[in-house]
Order: C-alpha cells, then sequence, then structure tokens
C-alpha cells in the first residue's frame, strides 16, 4: 500500500510521508500559477456552480437545484447575512411551488457554528420552485455547513465561511501529465484543505500527507468532473491563508489511476482577487509484481581485445594466412633454446633466424603477408596454399574460429527475480549461447557453479515507473559455458579431439608438419625436414595457447556483475507492474587474473 502513496505533485516526487525536495517546490509550483489580482467580476458572480458528479438517489423524482448568488458556497463577515436559495423541480424539470424545504447546520468536529444562526429550520417554495433561507455569521472565524432537503430529492449543501480577513476565489483546472488513454479516466476529483486542518501546522505537511487512496474529508465544496480541464472554483476562501489543492483520478471501475496536489502561499490568496492555476495530476507509480521471470541478453563483443589481444592462438584467424602463420610461429619458436614455448619467437638462433627471413613481412595488424624481405613469395603464403581444401588444417582452423567467434556473440540469461519490501533475490536459471546449428542451453542449476543466486535493493522510480536493479554478481563460469559449447557444437563434428586443453594439436599439426617443414626449409635453404621435429615438440604450447581464451574466461567468486534499469508497465491497469520492458544491463566480466570487461545487455520480464 505505501508504493501507491508515491505520486508526482506539481513537478516533484514525494514519498508518503517524506518531504523530499521541499526547498524547491515553491519554484516549480509559481511557474503553474495565472494570477488575478482584480476583484471577481460580474462574470464570475454569476456562473452557476460547477457540473459536478454527485450523490446519486435511485429513488429520487424530483431535483433540487442551488441558485447562483450565492452558489454552493458563501462567504460572511463577521455580523453579515445572507440568503440560501435552492429551485425545487419535478422530473419533468418544472418549478414545484409550495412545497416544504428543510434547512438543517450540519457540523462536524472541525467544524462550529461559532455564533452564527439560521434564519429558519424550512421555508416554502414560491411560484418559481424557489425556497430560501437566511443565515448570519456570529463574530468568530469559522465554517460550517447547511444542508438542504426535500421529499425524493438528493440533499444538496451550501457551504459558509465566516471571516474578518476577507475572501479570495480559486479556480483549479486539473491537467493531466500522464500516458494513459482518456478513456480509462473516468472521474477526475478536486478538494481544497486548509493549511491547518486537522492539525496539520503548514500547508508543506498536508501535501506531503495526503493519500489518494483514502483522501479525508474536508469543508470546503468538492468538485467532481467526467474529463479533464475542467475549472474547479471555490469562490469563497479566506483571504492570506495557506491552502493546499488535491486531486486524482479514477477508472471505470473506480480504481484511482492518477494523482497530483499544489500548495498555494498566504501571499497569493489576495482579498477580492481570483487566483487561477493548473493542478497537474498524473499516473500513480505502482508498486512492481512479487517476482518476475527475466529474459536478458549480453553483448560479450566487448570480450574481443582480452580474449584475443594479438595474432597467435585464435586471432591468427584475422590473417590471410592465419593456419599457416600460426603452424610456423609455434614450430619456429621451439627452435629457440631455452626461451619458454609460446609459439612467439623471441630469441631465435642461426636456423630460426633463416627461417623467419623467408617469411612475409608482418604489417600493422600483426599478419604476415605474401611477400618475404627479399622480394619473393612468403613461406606463409606458400604453406597457406599448400593446406587449403576441405579438411585441411587450414579450414579447420578457419571453421573453429569463426564457430568460436559465433559463441562469443552474446549471452542470453533466463532467471527469476523475487521481491520482498525494497530487496530482492536473483536466481540464474538458465544460459544460452548462440553457436552452430543452433542455440546452445544450459541449465545452470544442474552445474556445480558456486552462487546464482544474488541479494540486492530494489528502488522504484516515480512518476516514471523505472525499477532500479542495484549492483550484485553471481558466478556466471562463461569459460565453462563457451567450451562446452565449442566443443559440442565445433569440434566433435570434426571428430576432433574434445579434450579441453588437448584440442590444438589435433586441429592444427596433423598433417601440417611435414609441408611446413619442406617449404620453409626450402626457402631458407636447410634441410627438407628442419622443422618436423620442432613443429611435432610443440604440440602442447599450441593445446595451451588456443584452450586460453576458455581458461581466462572463467574467473573466480563473482565473475559477473550487474546493474539493470527497466520501465514497469501495467498493462490492465490494475495498480501493478507486471511487465518489465525495455530493461538494461551495465555488467561486467571478471576474467580469471581478476580485471573485468564491461559489458552491456538488454532484458526483460514477465510476473510469475
Amino acid at each position: 500500500m505505501e508504493s501507491l502513496r508515491r505520486f508526482y505533485r506539481a513537478g516533484l516526487t514525494f514519498h508518503g510521508g517524506s518531504a523530499a525536495g521541499l526547498a524547491s517546490f515553491p519554484v516549480a509550483l509559481v511557474a503553474l500559477l495565472t494570477l488575478s489580482l482584480t476583484a471577481c467580476s460580474d462574470d464570475d458572480a454569476a456562473r452557476a456552480p460547477d457540473a459536478a458528479i454527485g450523490r446519486s438517489d435511485a429513488g429520487a423524482r424530483t431535483r433540487l437545484e442551488v441558485l447562483d448568488p450565492p452558489g454552493d458556497q458563501l462567504g460572511l463577515a463577521f455580523g453579515q447575512s445572507g440568503e440560501l436559495r435552492v429551485r425545487y423541480l419535478d422530473e419533468a424539470q418544472a418549478p414545484i411551488s409550495g412545497a416544504e424545504v428543510s434547512f438543517i447546520v450540519a457540523t462536524s468536529g472541525s467544524e462550529d457554528l461559532a455564533g452564527a444562526t439560521l434564519g429558519a429550520t424550512a421555508a416554502h417554495s414560491d411560484a418559481g420552485g424557489v425556497a430560501r433561507v437566511t443565515v448570519t455569521a456570529g463574530a468568530a472565524s469559522t465554517t460550517f455547513r447547511v444542508e438542504a432537503s426535500a421529499h425524493r430529492a438528493t440533499p444538496v449543501t451550501f457551504y459558509i465561511v465566516v471571516s474578518d480577513e476577507g475572501f479570495a476565489s480559486l479556480v483549479a483546472t486539473p491537467t493531466y501529465l500522464g500516458a494513459r488513454p482518456a478513456s480509462e479516466l473516468a472521474r477526475i476529483e478536486v478538494r481544497l484543505y486548509a493549511a491547518d486542518q486537522d492539525g496539520a501546522p503548514n500547508a508543506w505537511d498536508r501535501c506531503t500527507r495526503l493519500d489518494p487512496l483514502a483522501p479525508p474529508e474536508t469543508p470546503y465544496p468538492p468538485r467532481a468532473f467526467s474529463a479533464f480541464e475542467q475549472p474547479a472554483r471555490f469562490m469563497a476562501v479566506v483571504a492570506g491563508a495557506s491552502y493546499t489543492l488535491f486531486g486524482w483520478a479514477t477508472g471505470p471501475d473506480g480504481r484511482v489511476l492518477g494523482a497530483g496536489c499544489v500548495t498555494l502561499l498566504p501571499e497569493q490568496v489576495h482579498a477580492g482577487g481570483t487566483l487561477r492555476f493548473a493542478l497537474p495530476v498524473a499516473d500513480l507509480s505502482v508498486p512492481p509484481a512479487a517476482a518476475f521471470h527475466l529474459e536478458s541478453e549480453l553483448d560479450l563483443a566487448p570480450l574481443g581485445p582480452t580474449l584475443f589481444p594479438d595474432t597467435t592462438g585464435f586471432g591468427a584467424s584475422a590473417c590471410a594466412f592465419g593456419a599457416a602463420q600460426l603452424v610456423l610461429d609455434c614450430a619456429i619458436d621451439a627452435l629457440d633454446d631455452g626461451a619458454r614455448a609460446d609459439c612467439r619467437v623471441d630469441a631465435p638462433g642461426p636456423r630460426a633466424t633463416a627461417l623467419e627471413a623467408a617469411r612475409g613481412l608482418i604489417d600493422d595488424d600483426g599478419c604476415r603477408g605474401p611477400i618475404a624481405a627479399d622480394g619473393s613469395v612468403s613461406v606463409d603464403a606458400l604453406l597457406d596454399e599448400e593446406l587449403r581444401g576441405e579438411g585441411t588444417p587450414s579450414a579447420r582452423f578457419r571453421e573453429a574460429a569463426t564457430g568460436l567467434a559465433t559463441i562469443l556473440a552474446r549471452a542470453r540469461i533466463g532467471s527469476y527475480l523475487a521481491l520482498s519490501r525494497g530487496s530482492a533475490r536473483h536466481t540464474l536459471r538458465r544460459l544460452v549461447l548462440a553457436a552452430p546449428d543452433g542455440p546452445f542451453a544450459i541449465e545452470l542449476a544442474a552445474t556445480a557453479r558456486p552462487s546464482l543466486d544474488a541479494e540486492l535493493t530494489v528502488s522504484v522510480d516515480a512518476p516514471g515507473a523505472l525499477l532500479t536493479l542495484a549492483e550484485h554478481g553471481h558466478s556466471l563460469r562463461l569459460g565453462d559455458a563457451v567450451w562446452r559449447a565449442f566443443a559440442e557444437r565445433v569440434l566433435q563434428p570434426h571428430g576432433l579431439d574434445t579434450t579441453r586443453g588437448a584440442f590444438g594439436a589435433a586441429l592444427l599439426l596433423a598433417d601440417a608438419c611435414e609441408p611446413a617443414s619442406a617449404i620453409a626449409c626450402a626457402a631458407a635453404g636447410d634441410e627438407r625436414d628442419c622443422l618436423v621435429s620442432a613443429c611435432a615438440d610443440t604440440a602442447e604450447a599450441l593445446d595451451a595457447l588456443l584452450a586460453e581464451p576458455f581458461d581466462r574466461l572463467d574467473g573466480t567468486a563473482l565473475d559477473l556483475v550487474w546493474t539493470g534499469v527497466a520501465a514497469m508497465v501495467d498493462g490492465d491497469a490494475d495498480l501493478v507492474g507486471e511487465t518489465l520492458a525495455a530493461g538494461l544491463w551495465s555488467a561486467r566480466l571478471v576474467v580469471s587474473d581478476g580485471s573485468s570487461v564491461p559489458v552491456t545487455g538488454t532484458f526483460a520480464g514477465a510476473a510469475d
């Protein structure tokens, strides 16, 4: 219930009972007001009371009509008298003469006659159907009501104000600031409250404490309309006092859908003047449903530079002669006595130096070109030509790199969000990766991931109805998931080893070492088999190099940390947000060395 009490008031948002933002409230208010400091014109005085949606009486066959002057509001100075008039009509709207109309004083705990008197408790209608009584003010300020009733007619009420401070008129026009179709808003109501009514110390307290689901009674006449932009007139209010105008809108079924509040300062309410202003009404913020099924999608493209920082490993697939370049890198690196076997030529000896000289020149992207330093065709280009064709190492490598790129394009995550009083529990349930031959799904609950649940705080921002999910984390273990998809959808169809850290040699070195040695050694003027043994010895280093992206993706502890915001949609106008739409994730993926890669994503939710 408390979440329904947060709504938009004259450009500011309040939280049921909180006075946050009050310092800037008068500025927002003044922008809404159009002041008229002249006395009410004859046209204003002659206006009939607002065409309000009043009380209904299914048995009524006659009608009492309040006449203007004075209308249903009368302001009296001390000792002043005024006349209250009604016309009694039959069901054909013809005057009823000679009928008795009763007038009784109606007071409540906040109302007191304070010496005021009513000239009679009954009057008979004249030939025009008009019945009238005189009311005389006492010598003290007060408010009270007089109710007129007649046989088979709905009673009508006069609102009397007694003061020696003079009187002003207020004209508030409810204006809708929400997004609902007009057809969803069947009734608009406006009530006026004095600043000190019910003991509230000032007008600001009144505005922050009003509840659109249970607005309190008031000694001022209520106004109700069937559409917005209809002026609500209060023609006799004490000048020099603070007031609060509160409005709300309901749907055809009576549910409150929107509300708004404006506070007037004493210096704005001038004796003899009319103050005209807009009363903005915006949609109530709605609480979210108790739980949602979330479908999220993360863009994994930012992982590329982290997983493939250069042209070693799968990064070589970006080069024209990628497979040949990687085989030669690994084989020649194995000739470096004492250097770490990592497929990077760091300290070439004489034989390795001669072999390197026959290779293609390296471009700005780290790729070997088709021409060697001496102008001859590079051994990278010659070996690539030899390795091309269906089922060759080059073809397998390119298919593997393409399949891995497909898997690493995006991740879809199915999860469950359970909400409770500003907090939530977010549970990962399913991970789906794009892969060759269709999506690859993993039911996360069936795996050994240590933390699929996360506790977090949530907040709802009104009037935009935005649900914010504070930062929280899970152990996603994306490396394990990517490896499983890669092994099943890329390696297995080729009949390759699907052991993580043992597939590189089978993918590239099979059928590649002999041609690599023959071509490179001939170009360097060496023996034909000068690289065969070194190429075979590089299997372990190549296995580790190609497994590196999967290992790097497996972070420790919480490796998916994210925060999100989504719009809540109350599609059936039941004051519960049952859909989360246009959700945005700001996330980071924590890799094995503890560094983070920022990623973004989208999500949507449907209530459980």
